[in-house]
């Protein structure tokens, strides 16, 4: 009897060390996951100097450089939208203003797939803070998006290429919440000619890939 509790013990803290290990691979440094902020000081501060052009074109480029990308247009409620690319990390801030100008929400977005990340910020009419949403949610998804990327990536072919990006949870049947990052890479048969599109879900606490599936038509 001893024999076997000692046995058990063994097996459980072998897959105790399993787990913390596989972590460890991916996991190497979380200073992967923080955001390129520099986008914070390029945000337009008065929006409204280009109600001339928006009111001829509906969504209008004021600056397009080999870093930055950045747009703006007017919502039907009179408020502004702003974005602004960088086109080397694939990070969007999408700034919303208020109809005279002042700031009213701040959000980061991937482009692919347009997945919110990091802090989502809401201000009043005042610029006090009403409201922050937490997408990176750590302690849900230890694995961040960057590092789901970069494991699809050691796994897919060169000549393919990611398209969209977002996270999923489920319910399994021990009533577990299993939280994963779905990666849609589109892949490409030279031989066929032919043009197919697959998601990665890729377990957001362990960095493994749990399964690979076709898809019929794209995310939105």
């Amino acid at each position: 009897m001893q024999n076997k509790v000692k046995i058990m013990a063994i097996l459980l803290c072998s897959v105790a060390i399993y787990n913390c290990n596989s972590q460890k691979r991916f996991i190497k440094n979380d200073n992967l996951c923080e955001l390129d902020l520099t986008l914070i000081d390029k945000l337009e501060k008065n929006p409204k100097k280009y109600d001339s052009l928006i009111a001829r074109d509906r969504i209008v480029t004021i600056a397009n450089d080999k870093l930055y990308e950045s747009s703006i247009w007017k919502l039907s409620n009179g408020d502004y939208s702003l974005k602004q690319t960088n086109k080397q990390t694939n990070i969007g801030k999408w700034g919303r203003y208020y109809s005279n100008g002042k700031l009213k929400s701040i959000v980061f977005k991937h482009e692919y797939g347009y997945a919110r990340l990091n802090k989502e910020t809401h201000y009043d009419i005042n610029g006090t803070i009403t409201k922050v949403i937490d997408h990176r949610q750590a302690d849900k998804y230890p694995i961040c998006y960057k590092e789901a990327i970069a494991i699809v990536k050691r796994r897919m072919a060169k000549r393919d290429t990611i398209f969209s990006l977002g996270r999923d949870k489920w319910v399994t049947k021990t009533k577990d919440t299993l939280r994963t990052w779905e990666v849609f890479v589109r892949e490409i048969d030279k031989k066929k000619e032919e043009e197919k599109s697959w998601v990665y879900r890729v377990n957001a606490v362990t960095g493994e890939i749990i399964n690979k599936k076709e898809v019929i038509s794209n995310p939105g």
